[in-house]
């Protein structure tokens, strides 16, 4: 079954405009079907306790969400990190975007390379524990993830991707 999910960001922002609390919004957003979210990763270690207070809402966590530089040659220990975290909490789906630097690097090819050998190696590890990995095509053109060539490359190079499309 698929859940209607919603970005923890937007739901800070939907709890500071109508001056609720917390529990209070995910009361509201239940209320319209959204029974889960998609949470940055650092937001479970700003608030300890937040993954315990989505849950006892009644609301859950489909995906996790971090952004890392992955152009950087075995640059992916945070990511693994997010994998054995979502292994713990049975998070089903991470989705993973690049710092928008691309136009800043020297060698784009090499760049792309360590991209795509980077998300093969957290692909293959997230498979372990059936968690989905994405890539989001967010940020601005000089984000490796935003350009359709650029995304075509890396989901043919990368058996297992997944694209999130924003």
């Amino acid at each position: 079954m698929k859940k209607l999910a919603i970005n923890y960001e937007n739901v800070l922002t939907i709890k500071q405009d109508l001056n609720r609390t917390l529990n209070e919004t995910f009361k509201l957003l239940k209320n319209v079907g959204i029974t889960s979210l998609d949470v940055r990763y650092d937001r479970f270690f700003e608030n300890k306790s937040l993954y315990s207070e989505i849950l006892i809402a009644g609301m859950s966590v489909s995906s996790v969400f971090y952004v890392g530089d992955l152009g950087i040659s075995e640059n992916y220990s945070k990511e693994m990190e997010i994998v054995d975290f979502c292994a713990e909490h049975k998070i089903p789906y991470i989705m993973l975007l690049t710092k928008p630097v691309f136009d800043k690097v020297n060698d784009k090819d090499k760049y792309l390379s360590n991209i795509k050998q980077n998300l093969r190696r957290i692909v293959n590890y997230a498979n372990i524990y059936n968690i989905k990995v994405g890539i989001e095509n967010f940020g601005t053109s000089n984000s490796a993830f935003s350009t359709l060539d650029n995304v075509k490359n890396i989901l043919n190079a990368v058996r297992g991707l997944y694209l999130v499309f924003d």
